[in-house]
């Protein structure tokens, strides 16, 4: 699924790596985004997209594949979105969006005008990707992104960043840089959404300072493991994977170290595996002169370990899927792309 041009074009390949149009959905906009799939337990795959530039004009969209074509027309699941999540759920799947930014606010006491923070809403498709029931707001300051974790027995945890902030101070209008206590580091955040919706509960390791939004895993009877890159206190321009765990959708444990990164803009991705309970996907610098390079990392109970090298931007890049027991991994080398299977 891609956006070419102004229409989502739906295509599949077969063996050789060629490809064969099978849907093309005429947009509003050239800036339509975010297209995005899911595979269903039914084998229906699940379509998602923006159709129109961000903001309250814009709609978010859905459709089913059955087979080789749309099981039915394009569907509206809501409107005013900027980014699309969505993430296959029970027998069916949930699509998400965060909210642009909306009109400012008058200005302050200190006379800086402020926007409006972001929100996230979520709405639950049916098992032929249909919406079903109505859009909550799950999440609030959200920042531009967010995420969506699902899982076989209809859980549904969506995590974000609360991004940084600068509170307003007395002479901010004549362009003085703000002290430190006026600024307010970036904060992540989960919250379970389904089977029953919990308070938003933070994740933080002490001291540092998230760099993306955490990536959750869901495994078997109600464990859950969360990845993100953070910052270590008083580092330069480096970062660090760390995990925690929660069960029942109750509070994240500590988090503990899973890698050193270094300088890598990837964000881990964790994996539920029946085995090793998640696997946490990362990319680590190579210190060492010359063209940078980055080790692809794959951490399981065993320990860290090395499944090939990449050149992509910052670390960037990686693709990470999961079918039935087995997790893929791909990503870009000067030779093309590198896959690796594990599980």
């Amino acid at each position: 699924l891609r956006r070419h041009s102004q229409a989502v074009v739906v295509a599949t390949a077969d063996s050789g790596g060629g490809l064969t149009v099978r849907e093309r959905v005429p947009v509003t906009s050239a800036t339509s985004a975010f297209p995005r799939l899911a595979v269903l337990s039914s084998d229906v795959i699940a379509l998602a997209w923006r159709d129109g530039r961000r903001g309250k004009g814009s709609r978010v969209r859905v459709a089913a594949i059955d087979g080789d074509h749309f099981a039915g027309a394009p569907r509206t699941a809501g409107t005013n979105a900027t980014q699309i999540v969505l993430a296959a759920r029970g027998a069916g799947a949930s699509v998400g969006w965060t909210s642009p930014l909306h009109s400012i606010r008058r200005a302050g006491r200190s006379g800086t005008p402020r926007a409006l923070p972001r929100t996230l809403t979520v709405r639950s498709l049916d098992g032929h990707g249909r919406p079903t029931g109505t859009a909550a707001k799950v999440g609030s300051d959200v920042g531009a992104t967010a995420r969506l974790a699902a899982s076989p027995d209809g859980r549904l945890v969506a995590s974000w960043l609360r991004p940084q902030k600068v509170l307003p101070v007395a002479g901010d209008l004549q362009g003085d840089p703000p002290p430190p206590s006026a600024i307010v580091a970036p904060l992540a955040f989960t919250r379970q959404v389904l089977p029953r919706t919990l308070p938003a509960r933070p994740l933080g390791s002490a001291g540092a300072i998230p760099g993306g939004v955490p990536s959750i895993a869901l495994g078997a009877g109600g464990q859950a493991v969360a990845a993100m890159r953070v910052s270590p206190p008083n580092v330069g321009p480096a970062f660090d994977a760390v995990a925690a765990g929660s069960t029942g959708g109750g509070p994240w444990s500590g988090t503990r170290l899973v890698a050193h990164l270094g300088f890598s803009n990837f964000d881990p991705v964790a994996v539920a595996t029946p085995s090793d309970g998640a696997l946490i996907v990362s990319t680590a610098l190579v210190a060492a002169p010359g063209t940078p390079l980055w080790t692809v990392e794959a951490a399981d109970a065993t320990g860290v370990h090395a499944v090939g090298t990449t050149n992509g931007g910052d670390g960037r890049g990686l693709a990470v899927a999961r079918a039935g027991s087995r997790v893929l991994i791909a990503w870009p080398t000067a030779a093309g792309v590198q896959v690796s299977e594990r599980g």
